[in-house]
């Protein structure tokens, strides 16, 4: 991914939810992993001297799977069924072992990117599938 002639501000477009309120993400936690950290660490070290960049803890290290919705759209209820829902579909998906390969850029972000291509691909597609079923439930509820 060539780096962008422009970048913008990811958090300057986005409305700030209420108190208790906010997206829904699927996310996949990498900061338990050394080897992460430490590259992750070496690349926040090389944007040091950019100013503005949010860098992302490493506890928080992540790739976004899916974002589900929003607090709005999701109650606490429905939630914890489609919580349930995806960690059946995700008990059986395989574990996946990928590689960091490549220094990708975004107007938005610069993150990492992993082979083999495609290895995240399972997991994505259970927690969408799960979230796509439980939206088509909450229609159907409402109908």
């Amino acid at each position: 991914m060539p780096i962008p002639d422009e970048t913008r501000d990811r958090w300057d477009s986005r409305a700030e939810p209420g108190s208790g309120k906010g997206a829904i993400y699927w996310h996949i936690l990498f900061g338990d992993d050394p080897a992460v950290r430490a590259t992750a660490r070496e690349a926040q070290a090389r944007l040091a001297s950019f100013r503005d960049l949010h860098m992302t803890p490493g506890e928080w290290l992540h790739a976004t799977a899916l974002v589900a919705g929003t607090t709005d759209d999701i109650c606490d209820e429905d939630l914890d069924l489609m919580l349930a829902g995806a960690r059946q579909r995700l008990g059986r998906v395989q574990p996946v072992s990928v590689t960091i390969s490549r220094v990708l850029y975004h107007p938005e972000a610069i993150m990492l990117g992993f082979t083999p291509e495609g290895a995240l691909d399972p997991i994505h597609d259970a927690v969408q599938q799960r979230s796509e079923e439980h939206t088509s439930e909450l229609q159907s509820h409402h109908d």
